[in-house]
């Protein structure tokens, strides 16, 4: 098994990607997983154990060896049922372990689905309008438009501590990272795929842009539907503009919170 990862910031394109990778039946592109949490279950496991302290003071080579070799094995068992040769595991974990991913596989290859701040904050809101009486609002200020960005962005909030993650992960320069801009593959999606075959030296599949087929089985309903991962038919590039969801001083402390990364991927709009 060829195993890679999937990850990035809130509503980038992620599932659209593994809905396209799986159209290749040598891939198998995974729903939201599991992977990345347990296997930073198993380093915090360990990094607290008295008796792989020890054993790290009577022989470390062997220790860490046993670690690695103990975690690809569930990793591999986790796959077993799985007929593909390359899988991509998607977990927005992997972007804070990508040093571990890649001792747990040296071969794996890191694909990090990014888009503009305030065009994430604009697919929130468009969700949440959908069915705003589903809320778990606790006080009336937290009802309010500005309180619900300013949760979603700060740095322990589902859009903020994503993207402050993408930008740790773009700041260490691994060559096995590769972003991959929503903006990008919306309007040029074969451009992207030539990237990821490229990096993982696979042999081109002819993909169906026009007819893709949702393959995601994330529950959505335990995120009361806010965070929906769909992503089928023609791969076209969104109807609207963020200005339908966002006011304009809102979408300006977007930016503000996030102007590195703004800086470092482009976004100035």
């Amino acid at each position: 098994m060829k195993f890679n990862a999937i990850c990035g910031t809130p509503r980038s394109g992620s599932t659209l990607l593994c809905n396209i990778l799986n159209q290749n039946p040598r891939f198998h592109a995974s729903s939201t997983s599991c992977i990345p949490q347990s296997v930073r279950a198993l380093s915090n496991l360990w990094s607290h154990s008295p008796e792989v302290k020890s054993d790290l003071i009577s022989n470390r080579g062997a220790a860490e060896a046993r670690m690695v070799r103990a975690t690809r094995a569930m990793v591999d068992a986790w796959y077993a049922d799985v007929d593909a040769e390359v899988v991509f595991d998607k977990g927005r974990l992997w972007n804070n372990q990508p040093l571990a991913l890649k001792q747990i596989f040296p071969e794996a290859h890191i694909f990090a689905c990014i888009r503009n701040p305030v065009d994430i904050i604009a697919s929130c809101e468009k969700q949440h309008a959908k069915n705003p009486l589903l809320d778990t609002a606790q006080n009336p200020i937290q009802l309010t438009q500005v309180k619900r960005v300013e949760n979603l962005c700060e740095p322990n909030g589902i859009v903020g501590q994503q993207i402050d993650s993408v930008q740790d992960l773009s700041r260490q320069r691994l060559p096995f990272v590769h972003v991959i801009q929503f903006e990008t593959l919306v309007r040029n999606p074969q451009l992207v795929l030539d990237g990821i075959y490229t990096h993982l030296g696979e042999e081109m599949f002819k993909h169906d842009f026009e007819n893709v087929e949702n393959t995601a089985t994330d529950a959505d309903a335990l995120y009361l539907n806010k965070f929906p991962h769909e992503g089928s038919g023609a791969v076209v590039v969104p109807e609207g503009s963020w200005q339908e969801y966002v006011p304009p001083e809102l979408a300006g402390q977007v930016r503000q919170r996030f102007r590195e990364f703004n800086q470092v991927f482009g976004y100035q709009s």
